[in-house]
């Protein structure tokens, strides 16, 4: 928690310090002081969890926590391009758990590229664009490649698929 703390701190402070980062950049760790999109899923994660205990998981209030948790991270963090889409993701990702249609991952990150498509029709361009959207797939492929071969399709269906077939698979 203290390093985390100091990692926010700098990065809202600026993080101008030259020693602290060629520190950083000696040791190899500069990537710790970057926010991305894995600070934005783990604001959402913990965010979420942190509704759905204080709140329950009646109605829709305990998803408006995340959601301002990730805008808000998203905005004091500089608003990066990476950033954007991480919060756009979760943004999709939370309105599918609204609509009771929490495994539609692949949905939400296609609609997400979309989306982000049509704001800026030049980021299909971007190596990080395309970097960003591969490496969820590939993650939510490696879910659900991982839930199929231990046999649970419950997770299977949950992390990508609906009607009782895996998005990504196609097992039932």
């Amino acid at each position: 928690l203290r390093g985390f703390l100091f990692e926010l701190g700098i990065q809202l402070g600026g993080g101008d310090e030259p020693d602290l980062l060629q520190a950083f950049s000696r040791t190899g760790t500069t990537h710790l002081l970057a926010i991305s999109g894995l600070n934005i899923g783990i604001v959402l994660v913990l965010l979420l969890g942190a509704g759905s205990f204080l709140l329950g998981r009646k109605g829709y209030g305990y998803l408006l926590l995340p959601l301002a948790g990730i805008w808000a991270y998203a905005l004091l963090g500089g608003f990066e391009p990476p950033v954007q889409r991480a919060a756009v993701m979760g943004t999709f990702y939370l309105a599918g758990l609204a609509l009771g249609r929490p495994q539609s991952g692949v949905i939400s990150l296609a609609l997400s590229a979309v989306l982000l498509t049509l704001a800026e029709p030049t980021a299909l361009q971007s190596v990080s664009f395309q970097l960003s959207f591969l490496a969820m797939l590939g993650g939510g492929a490696l879910a659900c490649a991982t839930a199929c071969a231990v046999g649970d399709q419950a997770e299977a269906q949950r992390t990508g698929g609906a009607g009782g077939r895996c998005a990504l698979c196609g097992m039932r």
